[in-house]
């Protein structure tokens, strides 16, 4: 199954938004492309041997996954987090996290409970590639708040592990 440019797998060919999108965050997780680099829609149009709208459609999800930045006038480019932007994530995913667990305590049925975390951890563990570690490692946060069964807990966590994406990535690298 083909990666959505979210990460999740799906049964559905891909689109030309998802193979852009992949194609892009691989780039950007990966470090070919560097933070504050500008994205040139031409380019990669003819790389990918697409037009720009599907391009531009990737680049839109992109953007609200907190991987690219739109600039008016002047295109897009990769996010370049300040180290008070990253601080303030993790710190975010921390509270939201401790909050989690506080919540689900004490589980009812532990063993049936923890298995999608067991199942992230062991995905991480086996995967292949940098992309696949680091959608595991969001699948392990993901999966540790869901033990809350909140609903909008897992809401607003979503777009906060997202965004952290580019510095784990960065992180992963060094």
């Amino acid at each position: 199954a083909a990666p959505k440019v979210d990460g999740s797998r799906h049964d559905l060919p891909a689109t030309l938004v998802d193979v852009a999108g992949n194609r892009l965050r691989d780039a950007i997780l990966s470090g070919s492309l560097g933070p504050g680099e500008k994205i040139v829609e031409e380019q990669l149009c003819a790389d990918l041997g697409i037009s720009r709208a599907p391009l531009r459609e990737a680049l839109r999800l992109l953007t609200q996954q907190g991987l690219v930045e739109h600039l008016p006038r002047r295109g897009s480019r990769v996010a370049d987090w300040s180290q008070a932007d990253i601080l303030q994530l993790f710190g975010l995913r921390s509270v939201l996290e401790r909050h989690a667990i506080e919540i689900a305590l004490p589980l009812a049925d532990p063993e049936t409970a923890l298995q999608p975390v067991r199942d992230a951890l062991d995905e991480m563990s086996r995967a292949q590639t940098p992309l696949d570690r680091d959608d595991a490692h969001r699948r392990f946060h993901a999966a540790v708040v869901a033990l809350a069964a909140n609903r909008q807990l897992d809401m607003v966590l979503e777009p906060i592990l997202i965004k952290l994406q580019l510095p784990m990535a960065m992180n992963l690298r060094e």
